[in-house]
């Protein structure tokens, strides 16, 4: 509002509409553990990257570059968005639970399918999709989350997730080639891995 910018206005409620519609997705994606990767990708671009995209678009159109510059901050937004909402998703079964502030399998025990899960899934083992529908259905044990985080493991799921997050976080320093080098663009840079090798 003190920026007194119209175009500002106007990307603030385009990225609150596609993040209203993604939490409203997700809603109607709980318990299902048959979605397409392509439907989780797009489930986490409106539901977090737009918003990494946006502001850094914002911060561009406020300092004047422009549309060319413009366009390429809201994809590095957009990118290490993905890459921090897989890395977030892979956090849920391997990460400290007294560090992340919640119990690990914490998202599929709210029905949330996550990439690792897919991954997984896709592969075809029958007990990896007893355990993850008994979890995601309420019924799973902590002993079922152990042998799933085993499964997880065991199967690459999370390295392949992982992969996938180092491959966002590629394409966004890639959008900075463009910037003139400098203190900014150095930060912006070491911003993607900060995110790739985070524990909370």
């Amino acid at each position: 509002l003190r920026a007194g910018s119209l175009r500002v206005m106007d990307r603030l409620a385009w990225i609150t509409l596609r993040m209203t519609e993604g939490e409203m997705i997700q809603t109607r994606f709980a318990g299902r553990l048959d979605l397409s990767v392509d439907e989780y990708m797009d489930l986490i671009e409106r539901k977090t990257a737009v918003l990494f995209g946006g502001c850094c678009e914002l911060a561009g159109i406020l300092s004047g570059v422009d549309a060319e510059a413009e366009g390429a901050l809201r994809r590095y937004g957009l990118h290490i968005g993905l890459a921090f909402q897989i890395v977030d998703d892979m956090l849920d079964f391997t990460g400290d639970s007294a560090i992340l502030g919640k119990p690990t399998v914490s998202d599929l025990r709210e029905g949330k399918a996550t990439l690792p899960v897919l991954d997984l899934l896709k592969n075809g083992s029958v007990r990896a999709r007893e355990l993850a529908s008994a979890i995601a259905g309420g019924q799973g044990t902590d002993d079922d989350s152990t042998e799933l985080i085993a499964l997880l493991h065991e199967s690459g799921a999370l390295k392949r997730s992982e992969a996938r997050a180092r491959l966002h976080a590629e394409l966004a320093v890639r959008e900075l080639e463009a910037f003139p080098a400098g203190p900014a663009r150095r930060a912006l840079i070491g911003v993607p891995e900060l995110l790739i090798s985070r524990n909370r």
